[in-house]
Parts: structure tokens; sequence; C-alpha cells
């Protein structure tokens, strides 16, 4: 089994810790009426801190004895991508799993987190829709959330490709990373109408980044008060 090493989260940072309880809470209360077993990460660009946060949820809920799989399902990545914190590019990833004679043991990576297991895309030498549009995919989710207690999966950007829709609406739930002074409102508006159609179980919007907002920006947040299940969460530092 493969090796994936995390940055060690800081724990010294109460205020960032205290946002991340804050998330996890909410997510559990949601959790109590469905239970969640697998949450893709999502934003409307990219550059929002997605696959940052998606990394240091999963990490603490490890830290918190859960038993964890990061998937990256983001296939449009590359490898010199300076704010890409997950990818690591070996021999297989999910990608050779569906299209090579390749085991679950073979990409399954175990991490420096006890709990916590780790899953990469892989390279690509073709086109990933294959993969996204298959029941296949499908399956092998629900398959390994038997043997978790949950699924993270980080996706690409919606406004890149219709890949992250089509993954959102796999999961039992999707979670929306806007950038505060960065996210345009009429993109998140966008990118809920996308994922709602798509029969997405959009629970929340994210407010990633603390900092001011655009004066012209102002109205986002009634918008995300009204549009989320879970509340705003300004996280700094990711």
């Amino acid at each position: 089994m493969q090796t994936k090493i995390f940055s060690e989260i800081d724990l010294r940072n109460k205020k960032l810790q205290n946002a991340y309880s804050t998330l996890i809470g909410n997510l559990h209360l949601i959790g109590k009426e469905r239970k969640l077993k697998s949450i893709a990460i999502t934003s409307c660009s990219n550059e929002e801190g997605k696959t940052q946060l998606a990394a240091d949820l999963a990490i603490n809920l490890a830290i918190m004895g859960k038993k964890i799989l990061l998937i990256d399902l983001d296939f449009r990545k590359t490898s010199n991508s300076k704010n890409d914190k997950t990818r690591a590019f070996g021999a297989y990833g999910i990608y050779q799993y569906f299209t090579c004679s390749v085991e679950i043991s073979d990409i399954l990576c175990k991490t420096n987190f006890e709990n916590l297991y780790y899953i990469n895309a892989g390279k690509p030498n073709g086109n990933p829709m294959s993969i996204i549009c298959s029941e296949k995919l499908g399956t092998f989710i629900n398959q390994e959330e038997k043997k978790y207690d949950l699924i993270i999966i980080d996706t690409s950007s919606i406004g890149d490709t219709p890949d992250s829709v089509i993954i959102s609406a796999m999961a039992d739930a999707a979670v929306l990373i806007a950038k505060k002074g960065y996210t345009k409102i009429s993109d998140i508006i966008k990118a809920q109408d996308q994922l709602l159609k798509a029969d997405a179980n959009l629970i929340g919007v994210i407010l990633n980044r603390y900092g001011k907002i655009r004066r012209k920006d102002t109205s986002a947040v009634d918008y995300y008060q009204k549009v989320q299940t879970v509340k705003n969460i300004s996280v700094s530092n990711l």
C-alpha cells in the first residue's frame, strides 16, 4: 500500500480549529436527518481553496476517530498546480482502477494520520468523462461507503467542466466553497442552479478566506444566509 503524507494542521490556531469544529458540528446535525456517507466538495472556479479545505476537513474528522476516505476526483488538475495540496502522482490512481487491471489495494494510500485513507485521481491518458458518466463510479462510491464513516470527494470546479456536478449528484451531499472577496455572487447563483438541476443535495456554502467582501458584493452575505443549511464558516489561513 502506498503512503500519502499530508501537512500537519495547526492545532494552535484556535480560530481555525473553532471554524472546523462548527463545520463538523453542522454536518453532524444535518446527518441526523439523513445519514451522510459521502460528501462532494466543489467550488465555482479555481483558487477558492476547496482542495485544502477537503483535506483539512478529512484530517480533523480522522483525528476525532472517524474512519475517513479522501478521494481526489479532480481529473483536470495538472501535476504542477501550485495550490494542489493532495495530488500524489504515483503509478496508479482511480483512473487506472477503471481503465487497467488494477486492484483497490494498488490505489489505496494510507496516510500519516491514523484513520485517514486517500485515493488519488491518477493521470488520465484519455477523456475522464467516460469514467465520470459511467455507472461504475457510482457503484464504486457506494461500495466504499460501507467501509468508512465518511467519504470526502474533492472534485473539479463547476466553472471548468460538468464533472463536479455529475459527481455531486452521486454523493449523499455537496458543499460549495466560496472565497470572500473573490467569488462573485452571480457565479454562486449559477453554480447552485446547476447543482440543484442535477438533483445534487446541496447542503451549504462555506465562506473561505476570512476578509472583507467588496462593496458591490455585500449582498452575498444575505444570499448565503438564505441558501445554505450549513452555517457560514469564515475559515482563515487556508
